[in-house]
């Protein structure tokens, strides 16, 4: 009996414990796994990729105005804070030695149109023979002018003889023979004696060339030809001596004074032979001058002969457009000396009174700009990449409440990187939308650029994204249990949330913290 009742119990016990376990079998198979893990909802939406970067409030021009010429002030016509106009005069300078000088340009331009005036009349017979008594004077020009040149030609030989027979031998024995001998030793004593030798072949060959009584028209190019070259062969040869001397010492038979004369005798020596080569030079050019001139003169009297042609007229008439342009010209400097506001603004600054001297291009006014501010801000290199030319901007300003929205616009992005504080950063410059007043130049502005969106796309947190071995999500199925899914993302929003392009459907749940 007792033992029925024993296994009964046993019996019992195994049932309860049988129980017991499949109910928390039962629990841990079949339970909702969902509340152990954070995840998303996948949602369809939109999207927005924006970067935000602080900038300061500008305006869209500001010129700094200056005089472009020094001056006397004698007008001031605005102040600081005064709105200008374009074109508005703002001061002015004293003019008048620019009005001289354009009364002057005036009178030109009135014997300009005077002589257009006398070409068209032709040519009257005082004129003609005026034009014939400047070809009798240019050619008595150029009679005066062969004489001075074959002057100069004769006084070239005449310093060369001095400056090698009288200043120059006195260093040599025998020095017109082939074997002239330097009277003192010299690192240069061989090459003295042979430069010696050959200048007196130079000029005993040009002596004989020299020799007739006068040098005829035909011959003086050759003359003069020939006078320049042994004139530069005699100066080499006394730049040699002159090294030769300059090295001198003194010796028992050669005192200081002895080398000092030397020294000077050849400094004047080849002062000479400059002096004759400028001259000569110089009386070839007044001569060729003179020549110049006649041909001119001849050619303006065979022009007043035959009248004056079309082309004169033409030319004339240029002549008047010319001077019409300098009478311009000295308007446009008096012009100068006003300043005017070019540009619609405000001036922010003034620096000038009555009656002061102000400098050339010394900035005397300033003048902003009062239409479509803009904002200047840096945008770091981890961001210029999604920016562009176009893009939309949300403003809040911190002189106002953060729901005072303004609007603006990229207009410009410099592509030279800027350094701050260790990192590269792009100038860029929007322009607000819409004038208000109440944007003013300075003022701190905090922009979200818009720079890409998606519309009524399917998106999930960023976080949710896992990028080990390709991109993938867990996603959190009905039952609990965790499923794998590759996906293809797009754009990442500023808000942290990612486009899914494919691989997930709308409503799935994707874990985004376990």
């Amino acid at each position: 009996m007792y033992n029925k009742f024993l296994t009964k119990k046993y019996i019992i016990s195994a049932v309860v414990i049988l129980i017991v376990a499949v109910s928390v079998g039962g629990f841990f198979l079949f339970r909702d796994n969902s509340g152990e893990y954070e995840y998303s909802i996948v949602e369809k939406g939109d999207l927005a990729q924006e970067v935000n970067v602080t900038g300061k409030v500008k305006p869209s021009s500001k010129v700094d105005l200056a005089f472009e010429s020094s001056g006397r002030v004698v007008g001031v016509y605005t102040d600081v804070g005064n709105r200008v106009y374009v074109g508005q005069t703002l001061a002015v300078l004293n003019s008048s030695q620019y009005q001289a000088q354009h009364l002057q340009a005036q009178a030109s331009l009135d014997a300009e149109k005077a002589k257009l005036d006398e070409l068209q009349k032709g040519t009257r017979i005082e004129e003609v023979e005026i034009q014939k008594t400047k070809i009798v004077n240019a050619e008595e020009a150029i009679a005066d002018a062969k004489s001075n040149l074959k002057n100069y030609i004769r006084d070239s030989y005449s310093r060369a003889d001095d400056s090698i027979r009288s200043k120059v031998d006195q260093f040599f024995t025998n020095p017109r023979s082939f074997t002239p001998q330097l009277n003192f030793e010299s690192n240069y004593k061989l090459e003295m004696e042979t430069q010696r030798f050959f200048t007196e072949s130079i000029l005993v060959k040009w002596f004989e060339g020299m020799s007739v009584s006068d040098i005829s028209d035909s011959e003086m190019d050759n003359q003069f030809n020939l006078a320049k070259d042994n004139l530069g062969k005699v100066s080499s040869f006394l730049d040699l001596t002159a090294l030769t001397v300059n090295s001198l010492n003194t010796t028992s038979s050669l005192t200081q004074a002895q080398i000092d004369g030397y020294r000077s005798d050849i400094n004047t020596a080849r002062t000479n032979i400059n002096t004759a080569i400028n001259n000569l030079l110089t009386a070839r050019e007044k001569l060729r001058t003179a020549e110049s001139a006649l041909i001119l003169a001849k050619q303006e009297l065979d022009l007043k002969l035959a009248g004056a042609t079309n082309e004169q007229i033409l030319a004339q008439e240029a002549r008047v457009k010319s001077a019409e342009a300098n009478v311009k010209n000295y308007s446009a400097l008096i012009a100068k000396n006003v300043i005017s506001s070019p540009i619609n603004g405000v001036v922010t600054k003034k620096n000038i009174e009555v009656g002061e001297i102000v400098q050339s291009n010394v900035s005397v006014f300033s003048v902003i700009s009062t239409s479509k501010y803009e904002i200047e801000t840096n945008v770091p290199e981890a961001d210029i990449s999604k920016i562009k030319i176009g893009n939309k901007a949300k403003i809040t300003l911190d002189a106002y409440e953060d729901d005072e929205i303004f609007y603006a616009h990229i207009i410009s992005i410099e592509p030279a990187e800027t350094i701050i504080e260790g990192v590269s950063a792009y100038k860029t410059v929007l322009q607000f939308d819409k004038e208000d007043e109440k944007i003013k130049s300075g003022m701190t502005a905090n922009m979200d650029i818009l720079t890409d969106s998606r519309e009524g796309v399917l998106s999930i947190p960023f976080r949710a994204l896992i990028t080990e071995d390709g991109k993938f999500v867990e996603v959190l199925n009905e039952d609990g249990t965790l499923e794998k899914k590759t996906v293809e993302t797009g754009m990442r929003s500023s808000d942290g949330r990612i486009e899914i392009v494919s691989g997930l459907k709308e409503g799935e749940k994707v874990v985004t913290s376990k």
